[in-house]
């Protein structure tokens, strides 16, 4: 921690190499039905957003060591505005020491770096779809939905969506797999923003065969209204709550 402050490493060979290694792998990869869905996703989802952008051979061509190192010492020439945290099992009296050696004696700075709102990509506003086609050697579809909502942040509104999001693959591993038989299974998580914009983002992804894509997004997109309108069943309720309840002791002694 100490060295990424006062004298990190900025060796170009090195750079050059590591450049060098995603160039000769990056045209297996470009054609790859899994990373053309990937970029048009990030191109959909942020409208374009030169800050939110997939690697591609013209960007590796103007990347430079020099520019990663004007950035990196930019924003940490100290330590202003930050916290810092140590999680473990440590002993405070050896660690105590440590901390006043090499914490202690990092540089100050005067003003923490602040963000730049206009800086951080966001979703896109309205209804917008992306259709696309890409010549694979098995057909299947890939589906991917999101839906978002400014909502203010708080501790009750993370939980709140990490139930929603546990109960919506409930209900779509009881009909988009169980019932339609035309997935794998769905995916839903949630994504709950403080800055810049207080936000709620749910998103949705399942994989699935050409004919059965429709009628399995019509199912998804109906299950989330009806959560949304009617609230849980019963029985989902009770599920989440015992499993949230399960999870706090095993997460109190992680690390993370």
């Amino acid at each position: 921690m100490y060295l990424n402050f006062v004298d990190p490493r900025f060796d170009e060979n090195e750079f050059n190499v590591g450049i060098e290694q995603i160039k000769a792998v990056l045209p297996n990869i470009v054609n790859q039905p899994d990373f053309i869905f990937q970029n048009e996703m990030t191109k959909t989802v942020y409208g374009n957003n030169p800050r939110e952008v997939i690697i591609d051979a013209a960007l590796l061509d103007e990347v430079s060591v020099k520019d990663y190192e004007n950035a990196y010492r930019k924003l940490f020439k100290d330590v202003a505005g930050a916290t810092l945290f140590i999680t473990g099992n440590v002993d405070l009296a050896t660690l105590k020491p440590l901390v006043e050696k090499y914490i202690g004696s990092l540089p100050k700075g005067k003003k923490a770096t602040d963000y730049i709102a206009e800086n951080v990509p966001l979703q896109v506003n309205g209804k917008v779809e992306n259709k696309f086609e890409v010549k694979m050697e098995a057909p299947k579809n890939t589906e991917f939905l999101s839906v978002k909502a400014d909502i203010p942040h708080s501790v009750k509104t993370s939980v709140v969506y990490e139930a929603a999001a546990y109960i919506l693959n409930m209900i779509y591993t009881d009909t988009l797999r169980e019932e339609e038989g035309g997935t794998y299974g769905a995916q839903a998580w949630c994504r709950v923003r403080k800055v810049p914009v207080e936000t709620v983002v749910m998103n949705v992804y399942f994989d699935t065969n050409p004919q059965q894509v429709d009628r399995l997004t019509e199912l998804a997109l109906e299950g989330m209204t009806q959560l949304a309108e009617q609230g849980p069943s019963e029985e989902f309720f009770t599920r989440t709550v015992e499993n949230f309840k399960k999870n706090i002791p095993e997460k109190r002694i992680d690390n993370s």
